[in-house]
């Protein structure tokens, strides 16, 4: 199975790439030639001791792989790809010189490091998010990157090979031919943290307290210092309460909540003290920072359009399942004990932001836990049947249909926004960069209009610029607006199939949707192209895909004879 996923990796190499950076070709003819001895190896009736390590090694080829992609597609576009990586780097830097990262902002990170607009965190109101909004355990991961001279862009990947270094050994010997594979077979695990992303970290002190469980003195540490990197972790801290609690009583409880805390607060303590309210602002920014809807749990219907669902709304969804999962799990937990790992991803996808990455990484952590911890057989008791319903029934399906009626009447619910588009739309070498509309505000609110364009060749939903509008609508106005893409960067191919998101520099409720049609058309040559003529080229001279035919200078003098004349037809 290794030696097909590193087979696999070796052929989705982009061979562009390599033209202008060899390394990945070097490193897959080493790959391939390593992966037949592999094989040859375990053909043997009889293996040999050391054979166990070869699908360790086939992994960290694989992962290598990876890292030498990433070398050459930052050879072809240098810069870092995620706002979370440039904010850490940043704030390091400024920890090296003696600054606080809280009390600066770090807007200018998005100049300095020229990073990929599209994997930016934007503002409700057309803005950005400048500001260090992690613990601090976040970016001074990094600090031993920059001291050393080593590219800290690959700190994160680095994470990710010391959790599954602590995966592998922590497994039992029976399992670690294997236990490392699942996380190798899809690019999520591997390109996520390479591109920036830093949940690797906290990942990494998860990971450890799993693996040191039954040392009480340890767990302590370990989640206090997973606390000290990212919030999520945050909502782990009641379950871990209760099952150290039912496990080694009151007191270990006890222990654990000041251990834990005493470490969070020691790491966080001097940022604290340079600047206690800066400090309290970034931390709990997340929280209450008006970023736009992107997800792929159950906002993503309010991001297309389907269900618009408020952000009060998801807000009460998340805090409902927190608070049933803590009752089942102090009911329950005894029985589900590494189902808390699961915890703050079930949370993530009733949010109203939900990024893959928030959840994706949490396989680890229970896949650990399921081969680790000593699970005492229960005795099978065969429970009187009784009528009477159990509590977790009530509150599991109270909530479904609490959630199917919410969804119900928001999707019956009247628009409060209408936006149209003005056909037909100019496009420029097949992409539309300039945009015409209007919008009507059927609501009881003035709003003042933004505009987000989305598609599937965006990663998330991006900002048009007004060029022509009103500020505000008064509610029961309609507006006239122009937008315009700032070429290349935000402009969109007509034909993949996209919308125009109108929202409310504030509120969330006041949202319209305006959709591009997507035309297949042209991706089969001999079909016509923009058959319904919504889109015209700049020149207004014909329709997009389509070309005038050239009349003849002159032309042709044509005398037709009747059938009962002999001879053919000439032309003067």
């Amino acid at each position: 199975m290794a030696v097909l996923l590193l087979w696999q990796r070796i052929y989705l190499i982009n061979d562009a790439a390599n033209l202008s950076f060899s390394l990945p070709t070097w490193l897959g003819i080493a790959e391939s030639l390593f992966s037949f001895f592999a094989l040859l190896v375990v053909c043997r009736r009889t293996l040999a001791r050391w054979a166990h390590w070869l699908p360790v090694v086939l992994c960290l080829l694989i992962f290598g792989n990876y890292v030498a992609a990433n070398l050459a597609d930052q050879a072809q576009s240098p810069g870092p790809r995620t706002d979370i990586y440039v904010f850490s780097d940043y704030a390091a830097q400024l920890v090296r010189l003696g600054q606080n990262p809280y009390q600066h902002d770090l807007y200018e990170g998005y100049h300095a490091y020229r990073i990929i607009p599209t994997f930016t965190t934007p503002l409700q109101n057309d803005s950005l998010s400048g500001t260090e909004v992690y613990p601090p355990l976040m970016f001074l991961s990094l600090l031993p990157f920059q001291w050393l001279g080593l590219p800290s862009a690959y700190a994160y990947g680095f994470f990710t090979l010391l959790t599954l270094a602590v995966i592998y050994v922590a497994t039992p010997r029976i399992f670690r031919p294997i236990v490392l594979l699942p996380f190798f077979a899809g690019e999520g695990f591997l390109t996520i943290p390479l591109s920036g992303a830093g949940e690797s970290v906290w990942l990494f002190f998860i990971a450890l307290l799993i693996a040191r469980w039954s040392r009480s003195r340890e767990r302590g540490l370990w989640y206090g210092l997973a606390c000290a990197v990212k919030q999520n972790v945050w909502l782990l801290a009641p379950f871990l309460l209760i099952r150290v609690w039912r496990s080694d009583g009151r007191r270990e409880a006890l222990r654990f909540a000041l251990l834990s805390g005493g470490v969070f607060l020691l790491i966080n303590l001097p940022f604290i003290v340079a600047g206690p309210g800066e400090w309290f602002s970034a931390i709990l920014r997340p929280f209450w920072e008006p970023q736009i809807y992107l997800s792929v749990g159950l906002s993503r219907l309010t991001e297309y359009g389907l269900v618009l669902l408020s952000k009060d709304a998801y807000l009460v969804l998340v805090g409902g399942v927190l608070a049933i999962a803590l009752v089942l799990y102090g009911r329950r937990g005894g029985r589900w004990t590494a189902a808390i790992w699961l915890v703050p991803g079930i949370a993530a996808w009733f949010s109203y932001r939900a990024l893959l990455h928030y959840w994706v990484f949490l396989a680890l952590p229970v896949l650990l836990d399921l081969l680790t911890t000593e699970r005492a057989a229960e005795p099978v008791v065969e429970a009187p049947r009784s009528r009477r319903v159990s509590l977790e029934v009530l509150l599991i399906g109270g909530f479904a249909a609490a959630l199917g009626a919410a969804l119900l009447v928001y999707a019956a619910a009247p628009a409060a926004v209408e936006a149209h588009i003005h056909w037909p739309v100019t496009t420029v070498n097949n992409r539309v960069q300039d945009l015409s509309l209007t919008v009507t505000n059927h609501s009881s609110e003035t709003m003042q209009p933004r505009f987000l364009v989305q598609g599937d060749f965006y990663h998330q939903t991006v900002f048009w610029h007004i060029r022509r509008g009103p500020i505000e609508l008064a509610p029961g106005e309609s507006g006239d607006y122009d937008l315009t893409g700032t070429w290349p960067v935000w402009s969109m191919p007509y034909y993949t199939g996209n919308q125009i998101i109108v929202a409310d520099d504030d509120n969330y409720d006041l949202r319209a949707f305006a959709g591009l049609p997507q035309d297949n058309t042209v991706n089969y040559p001999d079909l016509p192209k923009n058959i319904d003529y919504r889109y015209w080229r700049d020149d207004q001279n014909a329709p997009t895909n389509w070309s005038r035919l050239a009349q003849p200078a002159s032309q042709p003098d044509i005398t037709w004879r009747s059938a009962s004349s002999p001879g053919p037809a000439t032309c003067a």
